[in-house]
This record gives structure tokens, C-alpha cells and sequence, in this order.
């Protein structure tokens, strides 16, 4: 991968982490522990009856997402069991997308357990 590419793909991570920060309750810590599979399934409830309870792809959010709105619901679990839905706004969900999308095209393709954003363990002081 380029160094422009490379930068611009922490842009695109930078503007979609900062996104869900800003507009949810979840803390920094839960956000870097967050999947692909949890971002797929805040938004599955759009696809129910086009996915066949197969799992969604990325590439059918990201064209969905390109001229509709789409609201995440994310299912968390809390530090005491108890599970949290805070929602992120359709700019948020476009972010990640983006962002994903760039990861599918640099390295081929995502694993459901992959971090959602990659590149976070040891930059702390970044955020």
C-alpha cells in the first residue's frame, strides 16, 4: 500500500472513530473493542427481509447507505452485563463505511471478528 493511501485511510478511520465518539455514549475503550460483526448487526434491522438471516455484506450497506439514511443501533454490553442500544446518526454509519469499504479495496477482504478500526492499540494518547 502507497503512504498516501495509508494516510488517507487513518483519515477516513480518524473522521469515523471521532464520529461515533461524538454522537454515542460509548466510551474510547469500547469503541476499539468493537468488530465488524457489531457494526453489521446495528444495522441489519434495515435488511431483514432482503438477507435471508444470512449475515449482511459491507458492500450492500455501503450502496444502501450512498442515497438512504441509515440509523445504527448498536447492542452493547456494558461492564455489568446489562446491554446498552445507543444509536449513531446516518453521517456516522456513511463514516464507517467509507472506512470499511477502504479496508476491503487495500487489503482484500474483512473477517467478521477483524476490530472495526484497525491500528488502535497503542496510541492512547492520540485520542
Amino acid at each position: 500500500m502507497y503512504k498516501y493511501e495509508l494516510k488517507y485511510e487513518l483519515k477516513c478511520r480518524d473522521k469515523a472513530m471521532k464520529s461515533i465518539l461524538d454522537n454515542t455514549s460509548l466510551s474510547l475503550k469500547t469503541v476499539k473493542s468493537l468488530e465488524v460483526v457489531d457494526f453489521l448487526i446495528s444495522v441489519e434491522y434495515a435488511f431483514k427481509d432482503i438477507s435471508d438471516n444470512n449475515m449482511i455484506s459491507i458492500e450492500k450497506v455501503h450502496e444502501f447507505v450512498q442515497s438512504e439514511d441509515l440509523v445504527g443501533v448498536w447492542q452493547i454490553e456494558d461492564i455489568y452485563g446489562r446491554i446498552i442500544l445507543p444509536l449513531s446518526p446516518p453521517e456516522t454509519t456513511r463514516l464507517i463505511t467509507d472506512y470499511l469499504m477502504m479496508r476491503i479495496q487495500n487489503n482484500g477482504s474483512l473477517d467478521l471478528d477483524d476490530k472495526l478500526f484497525l491500528g488502535l492499540e497503542n496510541d492512547e494518547d492520540e485520542w
